[in-house]
């Protein structure tokens, strides 16, 4: 299974789930309209690494959903890395849309002050 496209934070999340669900292993290439790339390794569904600004396991995968919008190829392909992230895809989904809230809500009042 080949996928590719451009996805906002929330949709890229509902795929990764998705794969979960699907227990597919592959890599994500991802690349950014400003040029930076990272690349998340799944196996069994399960994010087992991402690599994003030269760092490595959840807090990169945490980064990369800082990105507002991605641009992506998904490869199904055995993945043969040691296992970075031991956060379920459940626990890592919930703590990547905390971080995107928690963004909002910084967002919204200092937007208001402009006005």
């Amino acid at each position: 299974m080949r996928l590719e496209g451009s996805l906002d934070r929330i949709e890229f999340l509902s795929l990764i789930n998705f794969l979960y669900l699907q227990k597919r292993t592959g890599i994500f290439l991802i690349k950014s309209n400003d040029g930076k790339s990272a690349t998340v390794f799944l196996r069994d569904g399960d994010v087992i690494d991402v690599e994003y600004l030269g760092e490595r396991g959840d807090s990169a995968f945490l980064k990369l959903l800082t990105i507002p919008e991605i641009n992506f190829v998904f490869t199904e392909t055995s993945v043969k890395i040691e296992r970075k992230i031991n956060l379920s895809p459940e626990s890592l989904i919930l703590e990547a849309i905390k971080k995107i809230d928690e963004e909002k809500e910084l967002y919204i009042p200092s937007s208001l002050e402009a006005f």
